[in-house]
Parts: structure tokens; sequence; C-alpha cells
């Protein structure tokens, strides 16, 4: 046992010195590929519409806005009153066309609500696209009985 003790101990010896005398070479790579693609890559967002003035009276509220003139170009909006403390939905979302449309008169969308401050956000759609909302604080009384917005 101790022969191949030493044996092994020689062996490790010499795998070591025979290793420190070899000189690493060093070596120059070079790829090249004859064929290559190109191409261009743009992205972009729905731009949200700038928000305008919300001007309330006793039963009802009207939110007016200004169509965003980026592309794309929205093909709708959705109008909805949320709880700005969850954002969490509480009434709609009504959809809207664009066309001419840059306003919203609230008709059913606060009737349900009770007594509190709630957010109308408006935002605009374009094919599965949404943008970021524009958003009115609302403080109702009761029962959709508006007090300022």
């Amino acid at each position: 046992m101790r022969a191949t003790g030493r044996m092994l101990v020689a062996a490790a010896g010499l795998v070591l010195a025979l290793g420190a005398l070899t000189a690493a070479h060093p070596t120059e790579a070079a790829w090249t590929d004859g064929e290559y693609a190109q191409a261009t890559i743009a992205s972009t967002i729905l731009a949200a519409p700038a928000k305008g003035v919300c001007a309330a009276n006793l039963a009802s509220f009207t939110v007016n806005w200004t169509p965003s003139a980026t592309i794309p170009a929205a093909t709708g909006y959705l109008v909805t009153a949320t709880n700005p403390s969850t954002g969490a939905v509480v009434g709609g979302p009504i959809s809207l066309t664009p066309g001419t449309v840059s306003s919203y008169t609230s008709g059913t969308l606060l009737g349900s609500l009770i007594a509190g401050t709630y957010n109308i956000n408006v935002v605009a759609v374009y094919q599965n696209w949404r943008s970021t909302p524009i958003t009115w604080p609302v403080t109702v009384i009761v029962l959709g009985l508006l007090v300022s917005c």
C-alpha cells in the first residue's frame, strides 16, 4: 500500500511539473457571417386624451376632453366610475364611439352610488389597447345627487 501511495504522489508531482513547463499560447478567433438580417423596430403607445373640465349640477355631471392627435387614433372611449381607495369599478364601463365625441354627461353612471367621492375615468381605446386614464373626482351626496366635480 505504501508503494501505491508513493506512486500516486510521484505521478501528481509529475503532472504539476509538466503543467508548469507548458505555456499557454494565445489563440485568435474571429467569426464572420456573410448573411445577416436587418430590420427596424418601432413601438408606440395609445396616448390618453387631454383632460378638460368637469361641470356638475344637482343630478348630473359633464366631463370634457380633447382627443389625442397621435397615431394610432382612438377608436372609442370607455367611461367608468371607480372607488379611489380600492380602484374597484362601481359604475360603467360606458362605451363611446369617437367621431366628434369629446365629452360625456352622466346618465345612469352615478344613479346607484351612495354618498362619497368617486373617480370618473376616461380611457381611449384602439383595438385591444387602452390608454392611461384621465380622471376627475366627483362627490356624491346621496343616490346620484351631485355636489361637485
